[in-house]
């Protein structure tokens, strides 16, 4: 996200490979080659986190799984047309439509996170309601005895 906004906003100079306009070449070429470093590893985690965070039949992960590598693999689709050439050299469009998309997914993040912390919660209240009364029914029953939503190593508790 960092590197997108400072690509973005770096000043194209002249073709000048002298003083100030070689270090802003060097810059962009920085920030260009760190740009994907953010986007890989992060996918690669989702489809882990996906796989994780669904319990139940093995054909429930692999929808959701397929789900994710849908929406995932949309980038092909539409990535063509929001780098056009004719918005070369800063690609403003571009950029700003990616630095807005990597700020939803980490706000989603947050709240799956956040529902994640709520909803392994519940299923702590659930089990220990279950002690004391074992024929009270719920929704949350039906997950496996002991099942936890994986979360980070940072916890809201």
């Amino acid at each position: 996200m960092v590197s997108v906004i400072a690509t973005m906003t770096t000043p194209k100079s002249s073709p000048c490979f002298c003083g100030s306009s070689m270090i802003m070449l060097f810059f962009t070429y920085l920030t260009t080659i760190r740009m994907p470093m953010g986007a890989v590893p992060a996918y690669q985690i989702i489809i882990a986190w996906v796989a994780n965070s669904f319990p139940g039949p093995l054909i429930k992960q692999s929808a959701a799984i397929a789900i994710a590598n849908m929406i995932g693999n949309t980038a092909s689709i539409y990535g063509n047309y929001m780098w056009p050439f004719s918005s070369g050299p800063r690609y403003v469009s571009g950029g700003s439509a990616t630095a807005a998309i990597a700020f939803l997914v980490a706000f989603v993040a947050l709240v799956i996170r956040l529902v994640h912390v709520h909803m392994n919660k519940r299923l702590d209240e659930t089990e220990l309601s279950m002690v004391i009364h074992p024929f009270n029914s719920t929704d949350l029953e039906t997950r496996a005895v002991g099942f936890r939503y994986i979360l980070s190593s940072l916890s809201y508790r």
